[in-house]
């Protein structure tokens, strides 16, 4: 199988799929919105000449291929602004305009991989949060779902972290699926992580040291969906297939 894991941002195939993803252990990563500014004060306290658009992403970039490799994926920037550049990640006003802006590359990048190509897996953002970012690449991926899927592609929806960790969020994105979503046929898996799994996961976080305030303690129950569960998971929704309910129930 091959894999293909679509990041709106650097981190967030590591908070929210880095136990599932270091399971398989390759495939392609390829982050969408990769001009960013946001950074810690201990990171920006170093920056030079440079502005602060360039410095954050060059600094974020260099994290995010740290983790790639450690993964053995292929990585690809598309280099589209992030909503937090642009001002308030979380206002949905320009929803619309953002899904036109990025569908044709997005769209065009996933099809190109998926030519002379069987079993490919497509990890994709719930958009458990409501930011924009996270919901544009929702939106895109959905729209074009029976497209990606005529060409093989089987379609994976991740729970985002660190919002999935959040009761109310979580259950407010899955309550405004449910009748589209659903009634599609996607289910919920999850990978419950062992101990060894927890402390790689720390590691992994650890990585992109930009986000992560000045010697923080990291407490996964951050980067763990809130579910009737008091184990440290990570959760997709997937159509059941014999090809994924394999791939799947090895990950348990």
């Amino acid at each position: 199988m091959k894999f293909i894991y679509l990041s709106p941002h650097f981190d967030d195939i590591c908070y929210s799929l880095s136990a599932i993803s270091r399971s398989l252990m390759k495939g392609d990563l390829v982050n969408i919105f990769t001009r960013c500014t946001y950074a810690k004060p201990h990171i920006l306290n170093s920056k030079e000449n440079q502005s602060t658009e360039d410095f954050v992403s060059e600094i974020r970039n260099k994290e995010d291929h740290l983790f790639a490799e450690a993964l053995n994926l292929n990585k690809q920037n598309l280099g589209f602004q992030d909503a937090g550049v642009q001002g308030n990640p979380f206002n949905l006003d320009s929803l619309g305009e953002e899904v036109d802006k990025v569908e044709e590359r997005l769209i065009g990048v996933l099809l190109e991989k998926l030519e002379n190509s069987q079993n490919v897996v497509i990890f994709c953002p719930l958009g458990v949060g409501n930011h924009r970012d996270h919901l544009t690449i929702f939106n895109i991926v959905w729209k074009n779902l029976e497209a990606l899927e005529s060409k093989g592609a089987k379609v994976c929806f991740y729970e985002d972290l660190p919002y999935s960790s959040y009761t109310d969020l979580r259950l407010k994105r899955i309550n405004e699926l449910s009748d589209e979503f659903l009634s599609a046929g996607f289910t919920r898996c999850s990978k419950n992580l062992n101990e060894q799994e927890v402390k790689q996961k720390i590691i992994d976080i650890k990585m992109y040291n930009s986000q992560l305030a000045e010697n923080a303690d990291i407490s996964l129950s951050k980067y763990s969906p809130a579910q009737d569960s008091d184990k440290i998971h990570e959760a997709i929704w997937f159509k059941p297939d014999a090809a994924l309910n394999n791939l799947f129930h090895d990950l348990r």
